[in-house]
């Protein structure tokens, strides 16, 4: 199964797409430069959205990216108003609907010698070419791919939903096929959350033995899982392959 801790170092978590995304780079410095950085070490600013590392240096997202206002119109979005998500252990709230897209890039906003620019004279990352970014998602789509399933026991709670948890983490476009094994004679609905390609959560669910296949956006993140009991409670074997 895929290491969450290959998944921080390959990635910035949804900050920055796979054009960007390599073993040994995931942000970009003030002259557009790609550096790496360890982004599980940043702390994030909730009212300026800027990041603060360890070392003293300060990051931001940069670019705009396609989202869904609220009445669920495409509307282009500045990535600087993104928040920073790292940690697959700890999934976001599902309300949060300004996570970065793909587009969005993790840029240092201060020098070498720690000072500050402004983000209108960050120089444009430099990305690699369009077959090296061809060739990176392939690698990193059947790397993901070649995995055995996962099985994982959880618990219908009667009448309320399970709290969610991540049951695999990707990075770029994955499918999935989740399945419940219900170890009870009561009712068991299976809520699937994932990140879709529509660049936003997405929700599937179905009930009593089964399964569904998801197929994720190009970006980051986890698959969660929460399970509800009509009207006991019941445990529940699920497999994510």
């Amino acid at each position: 199964m895929f290491n969450y801790k290959k998944l921080i170092l390959l990635s910035a978590s949804l900050t920055t797409s796979l054009a960007y995304a390599g073993t040994e780079t995931n942000a970009f410095d003030t002259e557009g430069n790609p550096i790496f950085i360890d982004t599980s070490q940043l702390y994030q600013d909730p009212e300026t959205k800027i990041m603060q590392g360890p070392g003293g240096h300060k990051y931001i997202h940069t670019g705009t990216y396609n989202s869904f206002d609220e009445y669920g119109n495409q509307a282009e979005k500045d990535c600087s108003q993104t928040l920073l998500f790292t940690d697959p252990n700890n999934p976001p709230d599902f309300s949060i609907t300004n996570l970065p897209g793909p587009s969005c890039a993790l840029q240092r906003l201060t020098t070498d010698n720690f000072e500050e620019i402004s983000v209108e004279n960050l120089k444009a990352p430099k990305i690699q070419n369009n077959d090296q970014v061809k060739k990176q998602e392939n690698d990193n789509i059947a790397a993901l791919l070649d995995k055995d399933c996962k099985r994982f026991g959880a618990y219908a709670p009667p009448n309320v939903w399970s709290y969610p948890v991540p049951v695999a983490s990707h990075i770029g476009v994955t499918t999935y096929k989740v399945s419940s094994k219900i170890l009870g004679d009561t009712l068991v609905l299976s809520w699937v959350r994932y990140w879709s390609q529509e660049d936003k959560w997405a929700d599937r669910k179905f009930s009593g033995n089964g399964w569904i296949k998801v197929t994720t956006g190009n970006a980051a993140s986890s698959v969660y899982t929460t399970y509800k009991g009509v009207p006991f409670g019941s445990s529940v074997e699920g497999e994510i392959c």
